[in-house]
């Protein structure tokens, strides 16, 4: 092997600047000595050296998935760089090209290219991928294996290329040409992409972890090796330096953190103190290790290769004994010392560049802008109409009453949401999942902060993931969601107050520690006894004695003559043993295997509550017409938004009519074996019909465990149980299983956690309010049907309840098999002997079987409530309930709605100068003119990041907006997105997917929304859409 050239310092003997430039810049000339230097370093052996430092496992361990990643590889390319200009005087001026991959998309996007290999020169020029070898690599004791769609390239510098095993291999693995003509350039290297992994952070590790992740990129666990994983072949391996076109696009990522430096200083001629490259973290984060400890800025790079015995491993700029020693042995060593690459003594060095990378750099932030920019139009909508089977007989129809002011003002509130998004141009979809944003949102900052489940909820009801809205606030304080409605605060604003809430505590009187007489379990099985008396006072089907139609109305509705009736009934169903069963159904396992968590979770509690409400009407001839009364969560937290009231418990007197939360007893529950364990923040109310509880077990409880006023007091509505929400859960699906699964992991979880107490338990029955909140539950799907069925008057044939997936969806059981509509209902209680566990409406050995006895069994029975013969009933309602009712999807539109009002725009970002200036002139980049592509690009950026602050997105999110935007069209237009390949996941132990697929999965299922108005026709007048005009600009009205 040839020693490198004379110097003192390898590298440095060219009198001009060091400066890099694109491979697309280079001329002839320059791209024959580049080619010619990098088969040189091959040929005597330096080159292949590089690609042992980069899969040393010790350098590995600082070189990828840390916060040195773009330092560590600063250094790498230097020596590799010095190495090449070691070759002979004809090259002691060659600096390392970089891959200008925004050029590349730029060219992609505009259609005049179509994939990774046609739009990168480099590829072709550095071997092409066309014609080699069958063959693998073995390269440093690890074989890079060959495939059907690879091959080993024998062309231009790639036929110099040897490794350090037996046998030259005259190649270097790539992926073959037909294949790597249909690979799409990943959008995650575009513009818009790079912008958002560029400017979003404002400290070096998340930056650095951002570029990593994106555009280069190496991160096991995100979206990563985006441009790597695309090539494919040996840059899919940690080997991937074997390959010339790995220092090119390195070259890139580095030229990032050069525009980066200068963005964050504010000016190009700043250089930094030693103190604030190692303390500012704009330009250095320590962060842990891979193995042990944490990176310090004066930490010394760990570069390893083996020294000339073969085996042992020294760092590449300490030891005489490397053959890499030279290149490296005069650079600095500190991570400190590589944050300014334009302040590294005679290794300095800058880069030349043009279109977005100029952009960029002159520009910082404010690339993406212009003074002004419109692009707005109007959009379409279409509708749909369902047909469905009539009967000659009249059902049921719900009694429709007007609602109080708060709910007119929280309809009104969702119109002017609705319309709002509609205006600028979100689809209806979109603006309803606006709308429910927004409500989560105006929750967290108004209302006081939205809940998730509490620990003892989501153990006894073994639930994954979090409360909807809980996932929303979540997901848009990360940026996973983005609302897009303009001055949604001001609209807000014009409906509902904001206040600055005071938690204040309030303080729970002493509670009256009350002895009752205790009843004995001898006497509780007297009542049993008694039970087997048929309880109906009239007729053999018990319930159906009243002449009236069943009719359930809200609480809130109920005269107090009525409250007193229902309580009275409750109280004497307790006394009398029957209540606490209804409770046994709900915790028998075998039962509790459909009732929650499946595609029968509204029918099943539909038949329980039928149970119930027969039950009741049993107990005397004054009780026959009683039914259930619902919890109208809309009203109420109609009235929370409006400060009407501050707390789940102060909103709903449902609460305090069945005993409140204030008196009681310092107690557990004993029941049906199971502790409802007491807590500082609980208490056993045994006020009004809660002193009528008893349980099964010895000694009667005389209460109902509850949260505690002082707590319930400070518990905010959920905001799952709003209008806003309760809208998206009912109107988002076409389908009975994903609305059913929609409402009980949304309002009906919601309500439950929040109330906390037994209502936390799958012991829930316990307390009275359980009934009402499922009755609530109930209601909704009453009004699904009916706005799946297009009008109230409709019945459906067996077939459509069986069969149209509107009304039936199969699912799988949580044990085996799958529920079919046929399916009979398990509902199951123990029977007369105590033990043996029978189905309710089944055996008549059982205490509950006169109430269940005549019900429908069937799944299918269960999908109309007005067509259950004599149990058939129906809903009195009002306000939110009534609107949605009456007007379904459209239950949040009106003819026309502006509330729109003009944006303040934001300032331009300040870069604060924290570096100090020194005398000398620092190395500044060459900055030309780009092509025609990159002005297009540059373009079209503008006009959606224009368009994004128009319509009122903070800079933060209009970024966001345009990444999307280009991810969206890349799939629409040019493409779907890739993910990981198996071989680059295997071999760097990937997890989690590219940014691209992870954004356009997320704009797939709902997750992110595009909210610039007519995106399509923006990007329309600047880019081609080929997948859909072969090519040719798309033409619009």
């Amino acid at each position: 092997m040839s020693s490198p050239a004379a110097g003192l310092q390898a590298g440095t003997n060219c009198t001009q600047p060091r400066v890099r430039k694109s491979w697309d810049a280079y001329s002839t000339t320059e791209k024959a000595l580049y080619i010619e230097a990098v088969g040189l370093a091959m040929d005597q052996g330096f080159f292949q050296k590089f690609v042992q430092v980069h899969v040393d496992t010790t350098s590995g361990l600082e070189a990828h998935q840390t916060c040195v990643f773009m330092l560590w590889h600063r250094m790498m390319l230097l020596g590799y760089e010095n190495m090449l200009r070691s070759l002979g005087t004809k090259y002691q001026c060659v600096t390392v090209p970089f891959w200008d991959h925004l050029s590349g998309t730029a060219r992609r996007a505009s259609g005049n290219c179509t994939n990774l290999q046609a739009c990168s020169p480099i590829i072709a020029d550095l071997g092409g991928t066309t014609t080699g070898y069958s063959k693998s690599m073995s390269i440093y004791g690890a074989t890079i294996p060959y495939t059907s769609r690879s091959l080993c390239i024998n062309q231009g510098p790639l036929y110099h290329f040897c490794g350090n095993n037996s046998g030259c291999a005259h190649c270097v693995l790539r992926t073959r040409s037909s294949y790597m003509t249909t690979t799409a350039y990943p959008t995650e290297a575009s513009f818009g992409s790079v912008y958002q992994q560029m400017f979003t952070y404002n400290d070096s590790g998340s930056f650095s972890n951002a570029v990593e992740r994106g555009l280069h990129s190496t991160y096991p666990k995100d979206c990563a090796y985006t441009i790597h994983n695309a090539l494919g072949g040996v840059m899919a391996y940690l080997q991937a330096p074997a390959d010339p076109v790995f220092y090119s696009h390195h070259a890139l990522v580095d030229l990032l953190q050069t525009i980066y430096l200068k963005c964050q200083n504010g000016a190009e001629n700043v250089f930094l103190s030693a103190t604030a490259k190692s303390s500012d973290s704009r330009f250095w984060t320590s962060c842990a290790r891979r193995d042990t400890g944490t990176f310090s800025p004066s930490d010394n790079i760990t570069m390893r290769a083996t020294a000339f015995d073969g085996s042992t491993f020294v760092k590449v700029w300490q030891d005489p004994k490397s053959i890499l020693y030279p290149f490296f042995k005069d650079l600095p060593t500190a991570y400190a010392d590589y944050v300014d690459a334009k302040d590294l003594g005679n290794y300095s060095y800058t880069y030349a560049f043009a279109g977005g990378l100029a952009n960029m750099y002159q520009n910082c932030r404010a690339s993406n802008t212009i003074s002004s920019s419109s692009f707005l139009a109007e959009s379409s909508e279409t509708y749909g109409d369902s047909d469905a089977y009539k009967r000659n007989d009249a059902p049921l129809v719900p009694t429709v009453e007007a609602g109080t002011a708060s709910d007119d003002t929280m309809r009104r509130w969702n119109i002017a949401l609705f319309e709002a998004a509609r205006i600028v141009g979100y689809e209806e979809w979109a603006a309803r999942e606006q709308m429910e944003m927004i409500t989560c949102q105006h929750q967290a900052d108004c209302l006081g902060g939205v809940e998730d489940y509490s620990d003892i909820y989501r153990t006894n009801f073994e639930i994954e993931g979090h409360l909807r809205c809980y996932s929303i606030v979540q997901d848009l304080a990360s940026g996973a969601r983005v609302i897009g409605i303009p001055n949604w605060k001001v609209i807000t604003g014009r409906f509902l107050p904001c206040p600055a809430r005071c938690k204040a505590t309030a303080q729970a009187p002493n509670p009256k520690l009350t002895m009752a007489s205790m009843l004995r379990r001898t006497i509780w099985l007297a009542f049993v006894v008694l039970s087997l008396l048929n309880p109906s006072v009239d007729g053999q089907q018990v319930g159906t004695a009243c002449s009236d139609p069943r009719v359930r109305k809200s609480w809130d509705a109920y005269t107090d003559t009525e409250k007193a009736l229902y309580i009275e009934a409750v109280g004497l169903a307790m006394d009398q043993g029957f209540y606490q069963k209804f409770m046994q159904i709900h915790v028998e396992t075998a039962s509790g295997l459909e009732a929650h968590q499946t595609c029968v979770f509204i029918y099943w509690h539909r038949m329980l509550l039928l149970g119930f409400e027969n039950m009741l009407r049993s107990l005397g001839t004054k009780y026959q017409c009683l039914t259930l009364p619902y919890w109208d969560h809309l009203s109420a937290t109609a009235r929370q938004a409006n400060s009407n009231c501050s707390s789940i418990e102060t909103c709903s007197p449902i609460i305090t009519d069945f005993g409140g939360t204030t008196t009681g007893l310092s107690k557990s529950l004993l029941v049906y074996g199971v502790t409802i364990p007491y807590t500082t923040k609980t208490i056993c109310v045994n006020q009004g019909l809660a002193y009528h509880f008893c349980g099964n077990n010895t000694g009667c409880a005389h209460c109902v465990l509850r949260t505690r006023s002082r707590y319930l007091t400070a518990t905010l509505y959920p905001t799952e149980a709003s209008f806003g929400s309760v809208y998206q859960q009912m109107f988002s699906y076409n389908d009975s299983a994903s609305f059913s699964t929609a409402v009980e992991r949304g309002i009906h979880n919601t309500v439950h956690n929040a109330v906390g107490g037994v209502m936390a338990y799958l012991q829930a029955p316990i307390d009275p309010v359980f009934y009402s909140h499922h009755a609530l539950v109930d209601l909704l799907q009453t009004i699904y049907l009916k706005c799946q069925n297009g009008a109230e008057s409709v019945f459906l044939s067996a077939a459509s309840k069986a069969s149209d997936p509107r009304f039936w969806t199969s699912c799988a059981r949580r044990d085996t098999g799958t529920f079919s509509p046929s399916d009979n209902i398990t509902m199951r209680a123990t029977a007369f002997d105590g033990s043996t566990f029978v189905n309710v409406w089944q055996d008549p050995k059982n205490i509950l079987y006169p109430f269940f006895k005549d019900l429908p069994t069937t799944y299918s029975a269960y999908v109309d409530a007005k067509d259950l013969g004599n149990y058939s009933y129906t809903y009195e309602f009002s306000g939110g309930l009534a609107n949605m009712y009456q007007n379904c999807q459209a239950s949040n539109t009106i003819s026309s709605a502006t509330l729109l009002a003009d944006d303040q725009q934001m300032g331009d970002a300040n870069y604060p100068d924290n570096g100090n200036k020194r005398s000398r002139e620092p190395l500044r980049p060459t900055v030309d003119a780009g092509t025609t592509h990159d002005d297009v690009m540059r373009l079209w950026t503008i006009a959606l990041f224009e368009s994004a602050r128009i319509v009122g997105y903070e800079e933060w999110a209009a970024r966001e907006q345009m990444e999307m935007i280009a991810c969206q069209h890349h799939t629409d237009c040019l493409g779907d997105v890739e993910d990981y390949s198996d071989i680059y996941r295997t071999n760097f132990g990937i997890e989690g997917h590219l940014r691209c697929y992870s954004i356009v999965q997320d704009l797939a299922s709902g997750a992110r929304v595009i909210g610039i108005p007519n995106w399509k026709v923006i990007t329309g007048r600047f880019l081609p859409c080929p997948a859909q005009t072969g090519g040719k600009p798309l033409a619009f009205a």
